[in-house]
């Protein structure tokens, strides 16, 4: 598709024959979605104008967040510049939202310099004020989120009507965990379930083969990951080593004997040297080591070298190891992740066969709504991210969120997490909370127990030891969207 627009624009600048033509077949030129262009497409936009330049272009400079696929913030907001003689015609009124939520969502807004300033009106009576609830922990947002859903649903919302939304696709990890314990059926827009995805899939190949040597399918995937290995040479691997002890076949198998040469030799000795660290007795008492042993020695690279999107990967495989934390071993551990594999919740509460909980990132969420919307991870690194080079851009996906809610806005921010090293650290709150006037929102906070009372005494924004998210991305890692 972008050859074909890169054409189209060389046919406007380079035959002027050509645009002549292109210019007086089309008298009107009309433009949506105008904010999610890129410079190539707002330059095409500009060279099918003639003398007249009829062109109406239609878009929301608060709804433009699609930077990080290269749409171009600057073709709305500087439209005037570009066109001197247009005329701005600002629609404000809104007939989603009650006027509780649209107070909300302009308060935060207004932050943004760069905008066209304008004021949503809703048509609709008053509702409830938005939630801002301070949740203990993310386990403690996980089962928060989901009691307040089986509420609704006890008041009448159906699943269907209600949504949660974050900022990154590995945010949903606590969440779906702890949905699908309660036979709560829900779908996935921002890509697939958690333990669905290939990357989740490949690493804990290398730990169910450990923990169960007879495992061909694990075996045969964690292998074929490696340069030189296809689908035969790994299949014919197992065949000399299976049983129950190919585990410890395969870390003594001699790869001259077996005709490995170059590059596969080279990958299988690594493979043999990974696969005996992982049967020490330790790993098998530490999971979540095991799952950062098999990252850091082998799937950090291959990821970076192999995956779109590789810092967001990683930092899905980051969550699952805090997971696997929780867990006394390794076996324990896969068990009750081949048992969330197997859950469906469908026969949860007694709904309809269709009837689910949406879980989806902000940016797959534009352009739809439910009457329920819960943000979840409103603190600062999470929601705005720190890899995010343009704040105002991270503003405008926060107002796209708070936005999808037609009557119910919760907005959940965890007060302590856990970092990539296991240490508990006290996170701040979003900015985008803390910069809100105090008179759109109440205020709920969700106490915990197994806080250690010395918690209470920290001021505001004080850490444990700084959170690794907020160190900023490791070498090689990005921040695009994970669909």
């Amino acid at each position: 598709f972008d050859d074909l627009l890169l054409n189209w624009l060389l046919l406007l600048t380079r035959q002027p024959a050509a645009r002549r033509e292109l210019v007086e077949r089309f008298e009107h030129i009309l433009v949506d979605e105008y904010q999610d262009t890129n410079r190539l497409q707002a330059d095409i936009v500009d060279g099918m104008l003639g003398p007249a330049k009829n062109v109406m272009v239609v878009g929301d400079d608060a709804q433009s967040i699609y930077g990080f696929r290269g749409a171009e913030f600057a073709n709305i907001i500087g439209f005037p510049e570009r066109h001197p003689e247009c005329e701005i015609f600002r629609l404000e009124t809104n007939y989603r939202s009650t006027p509780s939520v649209l107070r909300l969502a302009n308060a935060s807004i207004s932050h943004n310099h760069h905008q066209f300033a304008k004021e949503l009106r809703a048509v609709r009576p008053e509702g409830e004020l938005p939630a801002l609830v301070s949740v203990p922990s993310p386990e403690g947002q996980a089962s928060w989120v989901a009691d307040r859903l089986l509420a609704l649903r006890e008041e009448g919302f159906d699943l269907e009507d209600m949504a949660v939304l974050y900022r990154n696709h590995a945010h949903s990890l606590d969440l779906q965990v702890e949905l699908t314990r309660r036979n709560i059926p829900y779908r996935v827009r921002s890509g697939l379930r958690f333990f669905e995805q290939r990357h989740i899939k490949d690493v804990l190949a290398h730990l169910r083969f450990v923990d169960n040597p007879r495992d061909e399918m694990a075996f045969v995937r964690l292998t074929k990951l490696r340069p030189g290995f296809g689908p035969r040479l790994a299949g014919r691997l197992w065949q000399l080593v299976a049983g129950a002890e190919a585990l410890r076949r395969i870390c003594g198998l001699d790869s001259a004997a077996v005709g490995l040469r170059g590059a596969a030799r080279t990958a299988f000795a690594e493979l043999q040297l990974l696969l005996d660290d992982l049967q020490a007795p330790a790993m098998a008492a530490q999971p979540g080591e095991a799952l950062r042993l098999v990252v850091e020695r082998f799937y950090r690279q291959w990821a970076r070298d192999n995956l779109e999107n590789a810092g967001s990967r990683i930092e899905d495989l980051e969550q699952l190891a805090l997971f696997a934390d929780g867990h006394p071993d390794l076996n324990t551990f896969l068990a009750e992740v081949t048992l969330l594999n197997d859950l469906s919740g469908e026969d949860a509460i007694g709904g309809r066969d269709d009837e689910m909980v949406t879980l989806s990132t902000t940016h797959q969420a534009k352009g739809l709504e439910w009457r329920a919307v819960f943000i979840i991870w409103l603190s600062e690194g999470r929601f705005p991210t720190v890899r995010a080079e343009d704040e105002e851009e991270e503003r405008r996906l926060f107002y796209v969120a708070a936005t999808r809610a037609r009557d119910l806005l919760f907005l959940v921010s965890p007060r302590i997490a856990r970092d990539r090293y296991r240490v508990d650290v006290v996170l701040d709150p979003s900015r985008f909370l803390t910069e809100l006037p105090s008179d759109v929102y109440e205020r709920v906070t969700v106490a915990d127990q197994r806080l250690p009372d010395a918690l209470d005494a920290l001021p505001t924004g004080a850490r444990y030891r700084l959170p690794a998210f907020l160190e900023g991305p490791k070498d090689g890692e990005d921040d695009e969207e994970t669909n």
